[in-house]
This record gives structure tokens, sequence and C-alpha cells, in this order.
């Protein structure tokens, strides 16, 4: 007991080292354990997050349906299988229905169906149809789609598929087709299109369409965050750089399965020493490539927690002064994205809608098209319908209802009969329309995202889906890749907790990476006290009897 009072100081430094020690061992804990609880989380995410960015280079890959969960399986027409319904002018019972699946011909009022597929895109990307036009004025009678990947031509005589303009066009997206007197309007999600088959092979001549609406100064707090998840606020360097950053977190995913397994199999199955220099090595690179990456994961996982729900609520009506968004088409024409476009004969102008509201000019574009205020609620990936009916009325459609619309009153009314005014929350609707089957300019039926075909006319015949979609018709891997990163790929086992899956998801990498960060700044030495000329103190080391009488 004599022999401990030159000891006092070193054990008051121990002590005071305690609270440090609790929180680095605690610290670990929470890396360790909760970082090899979600360890094929991360894995999914760094994966599918570096190939969603990418989707050209993945284009041609396609999941066959026995290899989704049932709910993702095309039943009644759902999941955007029937995106877009033409008929023959003087016939109901010819129909072609376009959507996820293709394009698709009955002759009979839906009762049986083949499909148009000689020359078209056989990849379920690739074939992915917004919108169909059936020319039948002309002569000869063509049939065009719009799809993921460019323009197509269907020849009845030839019952074959022609790409237009591919050079150009062989990988933009056509939002909508529009048919103005003599001229066919194509449109992408930045502008308009002419289409010239004078030549021996068809061309698209860009159109002069503007907007003097001035661009919007302030922008979603939720876009932003987008950006900033993808990269592309940064445009392509931003997304080469979150590309990165997602090979990154693959790797530290990948050497910590190693850096658990390795002492875990030296200690139970008795094979010490087997693997040590490799655990050393991904041990210091482990620690290196997290600290370097440690912000820009963090950022990436806290802006994945905000753009779902249910955290996405809480910031729903932020915004942000626009150019936080990097350079925007909305600097040029007043929008960003167009979603769909219809000609209005009474007047001969277009009304197009875009992210940015709804646009309506002169339709030989010889003015700056003006925008409208039309309170219609529109889901957050833009309308879907947009088709003329009878009197001047015009079917609205996206993933927050269905709605008529009438631009002389400029009343709007759910497809269900209640008005928006009067203090109506039209944002609560059930439905989720992404596709309209009109006949003459009246309404026969839609298409609902979850729930399929819809009649509205009792004495129209109801098509029935063919049995080779269920069969045959898979989903796109960028499409399943889209739904494993926010998590409803899970939506068939876990039901209503599958929008926590991101959440709790970034939560647990913000937790990793912020534990991780705390361990490597205690080894570097960091919370130690320094001297005078600014060098750390060394760990003092007690002696073996202090040591023993703490302990």
């Amino acid at each position: 007991m004599q022999a401990l009072p030159p000891y006092k100081k070193v054990r008051d430094k121990i002590a005071v080292q305690k609270p440090t020690r609790i929180m680095f061992t605690g610290s670990k804990s929470l890396h360790k354990y909760i970082g090899l609880i979600a360890l094929v989380y991360f894995l999914l995410m760094a994966i599918s997050g570096v190939l969603l960015n990418h989707p050209l280079m993945i284009r041609g890959i396609s999941v066959p349906p026995g290899w989704l969960p049932p709910g993702f399986r095309h039943v009644n027409w759902d999941r955007m299988a029937m995106r877009e319904v033409v008929f023959s002018p003087n016939d109901r019972s010819t129909m072609m229905v376009g959507g996820r699946a293709g394009v698709w011909q009955s002759r009979d009022g839906g009762h049986t169906f083949s499909a148009l597929g000689a020359g078209f895109p056989s990849s379920a990307y690739d074939r992915d149809t917004f919108c169909l036009l059936l020319t039948a004025s002309s002569r000869p009678p063509y049939l065009y789609a719009g799809t993921r990947s460019g323009l197509y031509r269907y020849d009845f005589k030839q019952a074959h598929w022609q790409a237009i303009d591919r050079d150009h066009f062989g990988n933009v997206e056509i939002v909508d087709l529009v048919q103005r007197k003599d001229q066919l309007l194509v449109w992408t999600g930045s502008g308009c299109y002419i289409l010239d088959e004078t030549q021996a092979r068809p061309v698209l001549h860009p159109t002069a369409l503007r907007s003097d609406t001035p661009a919007p100064v302030r922008a979603p707090l939720t876009r932003l965050l987008l950006r900033l998840h993808d990269g592309s606020v940064l445009g392509v360097p931003g997304k080469l750089m979150v590309d990165g950053v997602g090979l990154l977190l693959g790797f530290l995913s990948f050497s910590a399965i190693f850096i658990w397994f390795i002492p875990w199999r030296n200690k139970h199955l008795k094979t010490r020493g087997n693997g040590s220099r490799l655990f050393r090595s991904l041990h210091m690179y482990h620690r290196k490539v997290g600290i370097w990456a440690a912000v820009l994961l963090a950022i990436i996982a806290l802006t994945g927690v905000f753009i779902r729900p249910p955290f996405r609520q809480t910031i729903a009506g932020s915004r942000v002064p626009a150019g936080w968004l990097g350079k925007a088409r909305s600097a040029v024409h007043g929008w960003e994205r167009i979603d769909r476009a219809v000609y209005l004969a009474q007047d001969d102008s277009i009304l197009i809608a875009t992210d940015n509201g709804f646009f309506k000019g002169p339709a030989d574009f010889s003015r700056p098209f003006e925008k409208l205020v039309i309170n219609l609620p529109v889901g957050g990936m833009g309308l879907d319908v947009l088709d003329p009916l009878t009197d001047g009325r015009l079917l609205m459609g996206s993933f927050r209802g269905l709605y008529v619309w009438d631009p002389a009153t400029n009343a709007i009314t759910n497809i269900r009969g209640r008005s928006t005014a009067g203090g109506h929350n039209p944002g609560k609707s059930v439905d989720r329309a992404v596709g309209a089957a009109i006949f003459k300019g009246e309404l026969l039926f839609w298409a609902d995202y979850r729930e399929g075909l819809k009649m509205v006319r009792s004495d129209a015949a109801q098509p029935v889906m063919p049995p080779e979609i269920a069969a045959h018709a898979g989903l796109s891997l960028w499409h399943v890749l889209f739904l494993i990163h926010n998590g409803r790929i899970f939506q068939d086992w876990i039901g209503n907790y599958t929008g926590w899956i991101v959440p709790i998801g970034g939560i647990a990498l913000v937790i990793v990476v912020l534990s991780g960060s705390y361990d490597w700044l205690h080894r570097k030495g960091v919370w130690r006290k320094k001297k005078k000329n600014g060098q750390p103190r060394p760990t003092p080391k007690a002696h073996p009897a202090l040591v023993k009488r703490v302990r």
C-alpha cells in the first residue's frame, strides 16, 4: 500500500480516460453489430445505386416474371401494362394497346390479342411504350409507338416495325405523339419535333418551342435532395462521384465480412493465424477508405432518408433557390420536363403538361407558350393521362387520381364525380391513373396502376389481358433495381411497413459512418491531452500491481 502514492497521478489519468474508453467501446459495438445487421442492405444499395445511374449499360437485360415477387407480375393490365389505347376510327372492336409489355392488337373487341413484335425491341426496358398514334386517315395507315428507346412506325401490310431516325433518337424517351392536321408532332421530355416522311428515311426536325414565362425562382427541397443523392446536381462529374462512393460502400461492406469472419473463424474453429495477413490488409484499407468517404456517405444516406416517405412529408412544403439545382432547361423554357401534350382543334393550339405546370400555345409555334393556372393535383412522377373528350373537355390523370377539366369554366371533377372545389382535398384520391381508352371523345375504360382495368361504359367489352403477358412479360433489370433501391420490392412480405426500409437503412448507415469516424479519431489520439509543443502525450502504462488493484 505504501508503494501506491508514486502512481497516484497515473491512476488519476486512467480514471479520466474511463469515459472515453466507454464511449470507444460502445462506438465499436454500434459500428460492428449495426454494420453486420445491415450489411446485405448496404451491398444492395451500393450495387443498385451505381447501375441506376447508367441505365443504358443494362438496358438489354430483362428479369422474367417468375423471378419477381407475385405482386409485381401483370394481372388485369395493371402496373402500366396498359398506358395507351387507340381504336380504328370506324370500328371500336379493333384496338391497339401499348405499355410495359409492348404493343398488342385485338380485332374482336378485346377478347383476344396478338403481339405486334416483329421489328420491335425485345428487352423489357426498350419496349416500354408510353404512347401510340394511329394515322388511319393516311394511305397506307401507320401505327406509331413512342417508347423508352425512340420512335417506331408499324406498317400493317408488311407487319413490321421500323425505327425512326434511330441515329439521333435511338436512346431518347418519346413521351407523347400528337397529330395536328397532317403533321405528326413527336414530344420528348425536353422538346417537340415534327416528323418529316417526305425523304427516303423519315427524320425528325425540331420546332421553335419556347415560353416567355420566367423560370421558377424556387424549387422543392425534395428535388434538390434527389439530385444530391444521385449526383446530378453537378452533372456528369457529380454522377461519377456518386458512383465512386457507391463502389466504396460496396468495398466497405465486402471487406467487413472478412474483418468479422476471420477472427470468428480463428476463435471458434481453432485455425489461429490463418488469414492474418488478409485481415490486416483489409482492416487497414477499411479504415482508410471509410474515413475518406465518410462525409459523402453520410450525405447520400441522409438525402435517401428524406426523399422517401414518411420523412418526405416533413419537408414537403420546403423550397430552396432554383439555382441550387444546377443547370436546368427551366432557365430557357420555363419548365424542365415535359410529361404530356394534346392538340386542341377548337382554337388550333397545344396544351402541354410539365413539371412546372401547364402551358398553352399556338400549334404552329409562332408565339411563345403561356402558363395556365389549373389547380389539378398531379403526382410526383408527372401527368400520365392527357386526352381530349367531347365538348372541349380534357381527361387528366396521374398517381393522384383521374379528373375531367373543363377549360370553359376551369372546373375540375374527379372521375368519381367529386369536384375539387369547395374545400375537397383531391390529394387523398385512391386512384392511380396510368392510361385511358377514349373512342370518339368518350371514355370507355381506364387503367389503375395497382388494380388494373376499370370499366366506365357498361356496354363496352372489357379487354382481356392475354396470358402471354402474365407468363413472359417481366421487368427490365433497371426497373427491378429501382424497386430494390426504394424498398418496394419487399412489399409482398412486409406490406405497409415497406416505406420504413429506406429510412431505417439510411439511419443505420449514418450511425455506422459516425461510429466508424469516432473510432478512427480515437485511435489517432484526437481525444488525448497534448503537450505544450502540440505533441500528444503517450498513453501512460500503469504498474501491474495498480492495474490489479483497479480491476
